[in-house]
Formats: structure tokens, sequence, C-alpha cells
């Protein structure tokens, strides 16, 4: 059935398609430009908000788990620049820079430009030089049942002075939540034997400080250097009264309290000059996170404490990446060479065993040339590539691997019309390791070991995409994008020889499919100051279980979302209306003696409303989850396998309420 719709999604478009460019002449692709003035019926505050009101743009690419320099893919540009940081994301580095000193947000199209890698819209934030501006926000959050949440801000500063330009940027990061749950254990035959309530709490604190400085040298010389550091201490509890109804019901309490401590900081830079017939660009960054963290969990029975298990983790990571590229030709041609060294050290305890040492080493080196170039009414963009890595894990008995993998890419765009644009994209990717998958785990609530597994490697990918984008900054706006993408040496739950279970490699190749989508309608001809937003996505996934042999989907994958906003700005006023609705699901989830499902029973739904000039400053007042939208889980437990007799079947339902945001901003 899925299969009948992707089939006849892609016949639609492609026919669409067809007849496009049969009734265009070729076009060169122009950037779509708009001026500050665009945006002052938003009164944004900084380039974030800016850029979120461009019509059917989205923020995309996550730098921080992307392998590399090599394949990140984050379509934001400030002053024509990539930013050279990885663990700041890209509404971070936006929130940085005042509306103030913004002379004009631009489209552009990733194909037409040097940058390799990048595909359909790129945003480009082009600031002006002001000796000094700043943002600022104060928020507040109530919710029943939880302590207010009173430390929730953030201040940035931008500024230059002749040649140098600086940016500064504090978060502190504060977020609390409780929930209240019910819980029933029930045999095979669906009969409970055990009631329980659970009470909930979540303490996250996470103040964040970075940095950037640069220099325009002249002579095609530029020096840009950034930072930032984050720590973070994050406490979690959940206390369950339990009752037993029948055996083998327990009546009792446990108390399971865990606390994460972590350091997290970066610094980075390039430099780029002239040399030879072309320019030069070095690119530096050192990255370093140290995590300290402990389970406990209590059992109460009727006659007092009946037994305490803990779990303990503490893990060092560092990761180190050199990268030079060479550009010549205007920008046509480009030879960039990349190293990279990622080091894990972990040590786990369970219980009062001794620590349980593991070391991880990766060695990376990649490289590529790339060239882009208009052919006929296409822009195309290719490169070729390949990387050699050697992984090693000194603690275990896996010997040194090295991988030689080919990689790259090729893209296409072409102007159908003043108002449609078509991109496609074929790609070789490898991916990112998770090193956590290297160390055994412990979840002490739900009985779940996972033992590490010292011999994963990357899997690899082959991804192809069609892209079609409408550009109307008065209409309608958005992009369609059908999406396929083959996977091998995918990563799935796998048995090993002594009958534990954890991450693996598969020996069988694994599909992901889907069709997404985004869309604003700016709809002044009905209201004057009306907006309609929203995103979505439908996915479907294939993928070997290594108990059934069967195919199945992804564990836990998004199987479809979606989320629709809209926003009134009263015209001649300084009142605005706002709301936003949104929902997913996702596939269920396997272990080899469990089979995991999660719900949410209803859409989350958030109204607010908002006044743009109270003594200069911008209130936002907005309610969330008006519904009352809850997580329902259903978790069937077998005695052996999936093929053996269902020992129990476990469903909670989890409900937090509305939560009250009240915030204030403004800019200097």
């Amino acid at each position: 059935m899925a299969g009948n719709v992707y089939t006849s999604l892609k016949m639609i478009l492609l026919s669409g398609l067809g007849a496009a460019m049969l009734a265009s002449p070729a076009q060169a692709y122009e950037p779509v430009l708009y001026p500050p003035e665009f945006f002052e019926q938003f009164a944004p505050q900084t380039a974030l908000e800016m850029v979120q009101r461009v019509p059917g743009f989205t923020i995309r690419g996550s730098e921080d788990n992307e392998r590399g320099f090599g394949q990140a893919s984050l379509n934001i540009l400030i002053n024509g620049k990539r930013p050279s940081s990885k663990s700041q994301s890209g509404r971070d580095i936006l929130r940085q820079i005042t509306a103030s000193t913004v002379e004009r947000v631009e489209i552009l199209d990733g194909t037409t430009l040097d940058i390799p890698g990048l595909t359909g819209d790129v945003v480009n934030v082009v600031t002006n030089g002001t000796a000094l501006s700043g943002s600022w926000r104060k928020g507040f959050r109530f919710e029943e049942g939880t302590a207010p949440q009173w430390l929730d801000g953030a201040l940035n500063l931008s500024g230059s002075r002749g040649d140098m330009t600086w940016t500064l940027g504090f978060d502190s990061g504060q977020f609390t939540f409780t929930e209240d749950g019910e819980e029933t254990y029930a045999d095979a035959s669906g009969v409970i034997f055990e009631d329980r309530i659970e009470r909930i709490r979540f303490d996250d604190e996470r103040p964040q400080l970075n940095g950037t400085v640069g220099w325009d040298l002249g002579d095609g010389r530029a020096l840009n250097l950034n930072g930032s550091i984050e720590k973070e201490n994050e406490e979690f509890r959940i206390v369950e009264d339990s009752v037993a109804i029948a055996a083998p019901g327990f009546t009792g309490q446990t108390i399971f309290d865990s606390g994460e401590d972590v350091l997290e900081f970066e610094v980075g830079g390039d430099y780029a000059f002239p040399l030879g017939p072309g320019s030069l660009k070095l690119i530096g960054l050192y990255g370093y996170e140290d995590y300290t963290g402990r389970d406990v969990f209590q059992v109460f029975d009727q006659g007092g404490p009946a037994g305490v298990a803990t779990f303990d983790e503490e893990t060092l990571e560092k990761e180190l990446i050199a990268r030079g590229e060479y550009t010549w030709g205007a920008g046509a041609w480009q030879v960039s060479l990349e190293g990279a060294r990622n080091t894990l050290d972990a040590d786990v305890r369970a219980n009062a065993d001794p620590f349980v040492n593991t070391r991880v080493e990766e060695d990376r080196v990649q490289g590529a040339l790339t060239h882009t170039r208009r052919v006929g009414r296409f822009d195309l963009q290719g490169s070729v590539g390949a990387e050699y890595s050697i992984i090693d894990v000194p603690t275990s008995d896996r010997e040194s691997d090295g991988f030689f993998r080919p990689k790259g890419f090729v893209s296409a765009s072409t102007k159908l019309s003043p108002l449609y644009t078509l991109s496609l994209r074929g790609e070789r990717q490898v991916g990112q390791l998770d090193f956590g998958d290297f160390v055994d785990s412990v979840d002490l609530v739900d009985g779940r070991d996972n033992s590490g597994n010292a011999q994963l490697v990357p899997d690899q990918t082959w991804l192809g995409q069609l892209t079609l984008e409408r550009s109307q900054p008065k209409g309608l706006s958005g992009t369609v994008t059908l999406e396929y993408a083959e996977i091998e040496d995918p990563i799935d739950q796998v048995r090993f020889a002594d009958g534990s279970e954890g991450p693996g490699n598969l020996n069988s190749n694994a599909r992901f499919y889907g069709v997404s989508g985004n869309f604003t309608w700016v709809l002044d001809e009905v209201l004057q100051g009306l907006r309609l937003e929203g995103n979505g996505a439908v996915i479907e996934t294939e993928i070997e279980d290594q108990l059934t042999f069967e195919t199945r989907r992804f564990n836990g994958g998004a199987l479809w979302r979606y989320n629709l906003e809209t926003r009134w700005d009263v015209a001649n006023t300084d009142w605005a209306l706002f709301g936003e609705i949104q929902r997913n699901a996702r596939s269920l989830r396997f272990r080899f003696d469990q089979e995991l499902d999660f719900i949410f029973d209803k859409p989350t739904v958030e109204l607010g409303v908002e006044h743009k000039d109270i003594a200069g400053m911008t209130l936002r007042v907005f309610v969330q989850n008006v519904l009352d939208e809850g997580r329902d889980r259903e978790t069937i437990l077998y005695e052996t396998d999936r093929f053996g007799p269902i020992s129990r079947i476990e469903t909670f339902e989890r409900r937090r309420g509305p939560r009250l945001n009240v915030q204030l901003s403004g800019s200097f």
C-alpha cells in the first residue's frame, strides 16, 4: 500500500516537472533578497527571528553529529561564509546576530555556490559593521505541580572595530518539568496483576557561553576564531507506588534517581589567503566532552528497604579536525584534504563490580575534488573523493582495522520558471559512529542491558533526492522532496555469542524512502498580516530483524509527522496572535525479548499572544500543551525471546499538563 502511494506521488510530481520544463525557457538562478523592511511587521530582535519568517525556508543540518566538515550540511552562511563551528546549531549562530545589524537576507541555491555539499535553499545573512549591539531574552515558565522556572534567559552581544568583528552569547539553558502517570502490569491474557502510580521530576541546567572573532585582513585574507563552553547538570527522579492485585504483583515503592554532570567545550577557527591562481582556507577544530553519570534504583516493600542497584559511568570524548580547502577558477574548482582523530575513554560499573574500561580510537583522512559549473539550463556541482579510516579498540580483542571508502555526490538545479526551481542530488555517504555504542550500558528502570560492541564500523549510504521548490514572497512558497536511501552495514540490535544483545552491523542492507515538504502561505489578500506555515513527512523504512529475519521498519523510526503554525500580525497595531499544532508517529521498538510501542494520544497545541512594543520590548505570552496531550506506552516482554510465551504486558500513560510561558525580549 505504501509503495503504491509513493509511486503515485512520484508520477504526479515527475509529470508536472516534465510539463513545466517543456513550457519554460532556460533561466539562470537569481537570489531572492529580503530587505529589513520585509520583516518590520514582526519586530524581530535577532537574525534568527528574521530567517524564521522567510517564506518556505527551513533551517537544516546538525553539524555536531556529522562526520567532520566534509559532510556538513548546515544551510546557513554569514556574509557568504560557512561557520566553522560544530557544537553550535544554526539557530544558536543566528540568535547571536542582532536584527538591527542585518542589511539583508538572501536565499541562494546551494548548487550554484562554491561550497561543496550544499543543495537546495541556503540562507545568507549579510550584516553591517556596528560598534556595539545586542539582544536579550528573559523567560518564565509555570506548570501545575512544578516549581516555577525563573532562570531561563539569554544575552547576545556583537560589534565591530576597524577590520575586526565579534559576537558573544550566553544562554542559561534552564528547563524543568513534572509528569504524573498510571502504569499496569498484566499477564499474557491481559489480566492486570499490579497497579502503579508514577510521579516524575526532571531538572536541567545547561548554561552555555560562546563567541566568535573575525578579522578582514585585506588582500583576500581573513581569520576567524570561535569557541563555546557548556556546563550541564541534570537530575531525574521517578517515584512509583505499586499495589499488588494478584500474584506475582508487588506492593511497595521504587525510587529511581539519575544525575548527570557534563562539561563540553570547543575551539575552532579558519584562515583564508590567496595562493597562486586561487585561495587556500585552513580550518581547525578541537572538541572535548567530560561526562559523569550515576543511576540509583531503590526498592521498598512493606517491610522496608528490599534492595538497591546502581550504575556509574564516566566518559571522556575528544575530537580533533584539520582541513584544507584550495579553491580556484572563480570558485569553480576546489580540492580538499581533511584529517580527524576521535577518541573515547569510558569507565562503567554496575553495583559494586569493578569498573569496566573501554577506549575507542578512530583516525581518518579524506580528500575530495569538487567542480561547479553551468551546463545549458542546469547549475551542476559534483564531487569525487574517498576516505581512509583506522578504528582501534585497545581495551578489546579487536585488531586495528583500516577501511577505504569512496564517497562523493552530484547535484543539479534548474529554474523551471520565475516561481519554480528543480533540484536533484545523488550522494555516497559514510556514517558517523556513536562511540557510546562501544560501551556497556544498563537501564535500571526497565531492566534493559546493552552490551557494547567493539566490532562496529560506520554505515554507508547511497542517497537520492528530488526537490521541487516554489518561491513567492507574497503568496505560496515551499518545497516538496522525494528521497530514497540504500544503507550498507546498517546498525541495529543483534545478539552476541554470550546471549546478550546490543548494537551491531547487519549483513543485509536497509532502506529509507519518503516524501517531505514545507510551505509558507502569505495571506495578506485575505487578511492583512495573516500567515500559515507548515511542514510534514511520510516515511517508510526497511531493515532485517535479526531474530525473525523478516523485514520490518527501523527500531523507533519516524512514520509521519506534521506541524502547522499560524500567525496574525494585526494591521496598524503592535499585537500579534499565533498558534501551532503538531503530531508525529514512530514505529515499534524491538529487542530480542521485548516489543515496545509509543503512542501520542492527541496533537500538541500551543496558543499565544504577542505585543511588540512595551517600552521598546516584546512580550510573548503563550500556553503549551493546551489539549493536555499524553504519552502512552505498551511493552510486551517475553520469557525467552519473541518466539516464546509472553511474560507480562506493561502499559503506562503519562501526562504533563498545560504550561504557561511568559517571555520578554529586546535589543539595543
